[in-house]
């Protein structure tokens, strides 16, 4: 929008005056300037829109192979460490409270689920992460890392506990999701549906620290171009 559409603004509203006076002439010349702002401001937000939707579009085929990738890799880790289920969780924004401040919030972004039990992905999405401390915690390397039976969650974190339960899980394991520069953006979470004592041992812990670290490199890369697809995709007992 040009300076002849303001000043067509100024002259259409002006025309709706009798007598206008210098008054009135100034109240004509703030309204069409918040006019010409709004419009302004809406062919700029029209065209951020259209920019991210041509760019959502560009990058789509990718994000599907992205996807495709971390699901081959939570399948090996399935398989590799006779889990029950494995999950990745990411922590994101959620709505914001009176004060302005962002709601802290985890999703279960994918899901590898032995064939018998009922998949949780649906019943993890945007839960806030103050109402799982533990899981929270866990993630950032502030608590333990595995949990050998979660009713010890019962006295501590019972969220996380029901959570669990309602998974049929009894023992977990987790380990961050680290991005290149170092941030935790989530985490993965290996669960079993009976007590596993060997996931405290150096063997278990070196697997699943890899299956995090590879899936944390695919999360977070936005050009999977820059990837050694071949290598990711293998499973770390492949890797000799």
């Amino acid at each position: 929008m040009d300076s002849q559409i303001l000043l067509g603004i100024v002259n259409g509203l002006s025309s709706l005056v009798k007598d206008a006076d210098y008054i009135s002439l100034a109240m004509l010349g703030g309204t069409a300037f918040i006019i010409y702002e709004c419009a302004t401001l809406s062919t700029y937000l029209k065209r951020v829109a259209t920019r991210k939707m041509k760019k959502f579009a560009k990058d789509f085929p990718s994000l599907i192979d992205m996807n495709s990738c971390v699901l081959t890799k939570l399948r090996h880790a399935k398989s590799e460490l006779n889990a029950d289920r494995v999950a990745v969780v990411q922590f994101h924004n959620g709505c914001q409270n009176l004060s302005g401040i962002d709601f802290a919030k985890m999703s279960c972004t994918h899901e590898a689920v032995r064939p018998s039990l009922k998949p949780a992905q649906a019943d993890f999405l945007n839960l806030p992460v103050s109402a799982f401390s533990y899981l929270t915690n866990a993630a950032f390397g502030v608590e333990p890392k595995v949990i050998m039976n979660i009713e010890r969650l019962r006295k501590f974190d019972m969220s996380t506990y029901t959570l669990l339960k309602s998974h049929k899980a009894v023992s977990f394991a987790l380990a961050p999701l680290v991005s290149d520069d170092q941030d935790v953006f989530g985490f993965i979470i290996v669960e079993f549906c009976k007590i596993r004592e060997d996931i405290t041992s150096g063997d278990f812990q070196f697997l699943l620290k890899t299956y995090a670290e590879k899936i944390a490199a695919l999360l977070d890369c936005s050009d999977l171009g820059d990837l050694d697809e071949e290598r990711l995709f293998k499973a770390p007992s492949e890797e000799a």
